[in-house]
């Protein structure tokens, strides 16, 4: 009973987090992605815990995991640094008078600055990485 319960718990958590809006952008597909991700190991390893037949298996099952969880939350933060970058580089190009190429952290943060969310959006426009607004 206590097995279905947390199997229909992460089963929920999971339809949570697909259910939350992306903007259609790279990044809140990237972060929901993710997310899902994480979600499915920790069940995994909670479902494997649970079967564990003694402390040691159960430690050898940890310890597999969590060298597993560092090395994909690893590649999580390069992907997420690669947007990141990318949408400097974007907002740079703009500033310089280049052509316009928002990807999808700038179109993201402009989504959420305009239904109220604050990320620094004073001036009508999302801020970029490292800037300060004049005085």
């Amino acid at each position: 009973m206590a097995k279905e319960a947390l199997e229909q718990a992460f089963d929920y958590l999971k339809k949570s987090v697909s259910a939350i809006p992306s903007g259609g952008t790279q990044l809140g597909e990237t972060l929901k992605q993710d997310g899902l991700e994480n979600l499915t190991a920790m069940q995994e390893v909670v479902k494997r815990l649970s079967q564990a037949g003694s402390l040691e298996e159960a430690l050898r099952i940890q310890m597999a995991f969590v060298h597993s969880q560092l090395n994909v939350w690893g590649r999580q933060a390069t992907d997420l640094a690669s947007l990141y970058t990318k949408a400097a580089e974007d907002a740079a190009k703009e500033r310089a008078g280049g052509k316009k190429s928002y990807n999808g952290l700038m179109i993201w943060v402009k989504e959420r600055a305009s239904h109220g969310w604050s990320y620094g959006h004073k001036l009508g426009r999302p801020r970029v990485i490292g800037e300060s607004y004049g005085r």
